[in-house]
């Protein structure tokens, strides 16, 4: 199981009590986290890379916000950010340059070998451009788990309709919603789709 995205564990935690895999490679780039990880997952086989993925191998910049569910490497729009998600102090986000890795990076390391995969990913706005250069991953992956924002700050340059696109290409189809989030004013804000290959 790979989660991308892996913030404090929570979802990595679940997978594992109810569908055991042989391994869990956690993606996150805040290592601060990983005490928090690694007690989540305690007595299952699991390893935490502290990175970012992203379109290609390079330096790129991470945007630190206040709420840090929010990190991401794409930018967000103030404007969004103060009237959509004000509990993200603006005033507190932070700059730091971070190298990134591609999906197919991990094909050398952590997922050599690998031929029956899950992946949840939940990168605030910059999941199909991951997915894009993973292609090889996808190829030994069953099933995705990928979260998209309707209403999003991140200034993507994506729709929803490109992602189901790319994946109904590689031979995935969408299964349905199996979590949405709303905005105190009911708005859908992200919703977690799972997408089956045939």
């Amino acid at each position: 199981m790979l989660d991308i995205g892996t913030h404090r564990g929570l979802f990595s935690a679940l997978f594992n009590g109810v569908l055991h895999p042989q391994k869990t490679v956690c993606v996150e780039p805040n290592n601060y986290k990983n005490s928090i990880i690694t007690s989540r997952l305690q007595g299952y086989p699991h390893v935490i890379i502290n990175t970012a993925l992203a379109d290609t191998k390079a330096t790129k910049t991470y945007y630190m916000h206040s709420e840090d569910s929010m990190n991401s490497i794409v930018e967000s729009d103030p404007d969004i950010l103060a009237s959509n998600f004000p509990f993200d102090d603006q005033s507190k986000m932070q700059k730091q340059q971070i190298e990134t890795l591609t999906l197919d990076d991990l094909l050398d390391t952590e997922l050599k070998g690998v031929s029956d995969l899950f992946i949840k990913i939940d990168t605030q706005g910059n999941e199909l451009n991951i997915l894009k250069a993973g292609t090889n991953v996808l190829s030994a992956t069953n099933a995705i788990l990928v979260e998209h924002m309707f209403l999003t700050p991140y200034k993507t340059d994506y729709t929803f309709f490109d992602l189901v696109s790319f994946l109904k290409g590689l031979g995935f189809e969408c299964s349905g919603a199996l979590h949405i989030n709303r905005r105190p004013n009911y708005q859908v804000s992200a919703v977690d789709f799972l997408f089956v290959k045939q």
